[in-house]
């Protein structure tokens, strides 16, 4: 009865505890909610009233703002074309927590960041590209400081250095030649049309980035880029990033950032650390070497400028090189192989033309350009079709702007609609057929076009430009010259130019098949 007593008395005590216990942790849980439902209601209050004297814009609903337009199709920058329609070429959005400005034509955006380009330079400070980024460490989502300004100017001397001469021709003349094995062992199957662009653009990539000595990291990245760290990037928009109180709470998005950023930086940061170990400044191997010699003639030289410059910013500059790149370059030539695999005529053109210049026993090189211009035009018709970031990445005013009459305050988001400016038929006549010669003048040569902004303009203007644009000509020249593509035969009646419902934030073809033939 003893033993008994002392059982029933330590489980009474116990048994208090807990009820303790529970009853103050709900007590607590329940402090912190009500806290945060305050707190969100003040914020709400707070944020949910139009700026005085800021842009216009649609209706909106509590809490939520216009996010409810965006979300409701997966097409949001056709949603935001449509409401230039009626609420004029600029207006406002409430998405999330942000007052958002919306640029949707050539003047405005031009007005914006070439005449104010300092002031229209920032980025938004999100919780999934500061993890990405591993504390904006980067180039293309860090914001405009002189610490950003000088990492950019040391990447375009590093890219031009690395790139210039035949070296890129040459990188891109290797992966093609195992795009070819890979095409030639499967002649007449049905081949997955994203991988054969994946394994020219993102081969070449990554080859540009890491060199020839670890095959492991190439594979990893031609499954990670095309799948998670898209999904991170241009796929639905997270949540924790419209409603920046949700990263103080554990959820499902929240880790699936964190283990994505985790997995791809902890790779780059590894092949940093490995070039650095085996570093030769007299055999610069890759983009990684470059930027190795760039920091120590910094350090040698007493640039203090540069001082703040990492392994991390090494890494994410690399990592700027893959996702821009990869998946950039990558979902334009998703489009130009789905547009060419809809219109065989263009691709015997093509053809047609590189073998007049080019013939069989050699692949297209850089110094053909003058004679096979029409690829070139493709180039840039894929580009402007493809509109890859067809409402931009956001940018933020860096200080209080007046902006055609409207008060816009320091910090605000900014989305400039690429879409409606490659889709307007005032900038290309019939913008919806895709039509290399639109940039092609009666003589042959480039006709170019105050609305081609691929490459975005301004102080945030793409630094590859110049090598997507050499990329995209020497695959597309030789690819359409070398193989023919056409739909599998049981899908001869479906339209391969149909956007992706799982991407949001990129224009993206739903995956599809093609068979390959080979032309000699």
């Amino acid at each position: 009865m003893v033993i008994i007593g002392a059982a029933a008395s330590a489980g009474a005590v116990a048994a208090g505890a807990a009820v303790t216990g529970t009853t103050l942790a709900l007590f607590f849980a329940t402090v912190c909610l009500v806290a945060a439902v305050v707190s969100m209601t003040h914020q709400h209050r707070r944020h949910h009233r139009r700026l005085p004297n800021f842009p216009g814009g649609p209706h909106r609903v509590p809490l939520l703002g216009n996010i409810p337009i965006l979300t409701g199709t997966d097409k949001p920058y056709v949603a935001c074309t449509e409401l230039a329609k009626k609420h004029g070429d600029i207006y406002s959005l409430k998405l999330g927590d942000d007052w958002f400005l919306v640029l949707n034509s050539t003047e405005l955006i031009r007005a914006a960041f070439v005449d104010m380009a300092e002031e229209f330079a920032g980025r938004p400070s999100l919780f999934s590209t500061e993890k990405l980024t591993e504390g904006y460490k980067d180039i293309s989502f860090t914001d405009y400081t002189p610490e950003w300004r000088h990492h950019r100017r040391l990447f375009s001397k590093s890219l031009k250095s690395f790139t210039g001469g035949t070296r890129l021709e040459s990188i891109v003349h290797e992966r093609l030649g195992a795009l070819e094995e890979y095409l030639d062992a499967r002649l007449g199957q049905e081949i997955n049309a994203t991988y054969i662009i994946d394994l020219a653009v993102l081969g070449i990539l990554t080859r540009l980035s890491f060199g020839y000595e670890n095959d492991d990291i190439h594979e990893q990245m031609m499954r990670l880029i095309p799948g998670d760290v898209a999904t991170l990037v241009i796929g639905k928009r997270m949540a924790v990033d419209a409603f920046h109180w949700m990263k103080h709470f554990s959820n499902k998005e929240k880790k699936f950032i964190k283990a994505v950023s985790n997995e791809f930086n902890g790779l780059i940061n590894a092949e940093v650390q490995r070039h650095k170990e085996t570093y030769d400044p007299s055999n610069i191997r890759d983009m990684i070497d470059e930027l190795i010699k760039s920091q120590q003639e910094a350090r040698d030289n007493g640039d203090t400028d540069l001082d703040f410059f990492s392994d991390t910013h090494i890494s994410q500059t690399i990592a700027n090189v893959l996702v821009g790149g990869g998946i950039g370059t990558g979902q334009s030539s998703y489009w130009a192989l789905a547009c060419m695999t809809e219109n065989p005529h263009l691709q015997e053109k093509v053809s047609e033309v590189v073998e007049g210049a080019v013939g069989h026993d050699r692949m297209p090189a850089l110094s053909d350009r003058s004679a096979i211009r029409y690829v070139e035009a493709l180039v840039m018709e894929a580009l402007r079709y493809a509109s890859a970031a067809p409402i931009g990445v956001p940018r933020t005013t860096t200080r209080d702007v007046n902006f055609r009459g409207y008060r816009i305050p320091k910090g605000t988001p900014v989305l400039y609609n690429m879409y409606a400016v490659h889709f307007d038929e005032k900038n290309f006549e019939e913008p919806f057929e895709f039509k290399p010669e639109r940039f092609l003048k009666e003589d042959g040569s480039i006709q170019h076009s105050q609305s081609y902004l691929p490459f975005n303009i301004g102080h945030r203007q793409c630094l590859g430009k110049t090598q997507g644009e050499v990329i995209c000509f020497l695959v597309y020249s030789w690819l359409f010259h070398r193989y023919t593509f056409t739909k599998v035969p049981e899908h001869q009646d479906e339209n391969l130019l149909v956007q992706n419902p799982m991407i949001q934030a990129a224009r993206s073809p739903k995956p599809f098949k093609v068979i390959a033939t080979k032309r000699y």
